[in-house]
């Protein structure tokens, strides 16, 4: 059975959350990517963070890993981050992205409006926001 690491990170700004818009303009995820053979889960991290929006991001907390088994049986193993420096990322220019085509938008979205539309948002927001407003400490990342 063949295992996918992904690492994915979570930026939140009062009520906004940092979220790209797939190509396709109606799907807003959190960003993530895998891992490549020879990585480690924070190189994954740093190398695609630098890939994808050409900031060095600064790792803040581990939020948590899940796991389970996608449609196509695979495992799939993901590790959530929060970032800190999160004014740089209201800076982004997609001219310098060298991987910025994956993507159409990445911002600051608004939490009650993306829950109240039309749009396909993560399908654990909620769990993520409850997360990192949590002040919990029984490190129980598992989903």
């Amino acid at each position: 059975m063949h295992t996918i690491i992904k690492v994915r990170w979570v930026i939140i700004k009062e009520n906004s959350i940092f979220l790209v818009k797939d190509t396709t303009g109606w799907n807003f995820m959190l960003p993530w990517w895998k891992q490549e053979k020879w990585e480690t889960i924070k190189e994954t991290f740093y190398r695609e963070m630098k890939e994808e929006t050409w900031i060095d991001a600064i790792i803040e907390e581990f939020i948590w890993f899940s796991e389970y088994v996608n449609s196509k049986w695979q495992i799939s193993m993901e590790f959530l981050f929060k970032v800190k420096n999160i004014e740089d990322f209201e800076k982004i220019d997609k001219s310098k992205c060298s991987h910025g085509f994956e993507w159409t938008e990445a911002w600051f979205y608004d939490i009650d409006f993306l829950k109240k539309s039309d749009f396909n948002i993560p399908k654990n927001l909620d769990k993520i926001i409850k997360k990192i407003k949590s002040k919990n400490d029984d490190y129980n990342y598992f989903l």
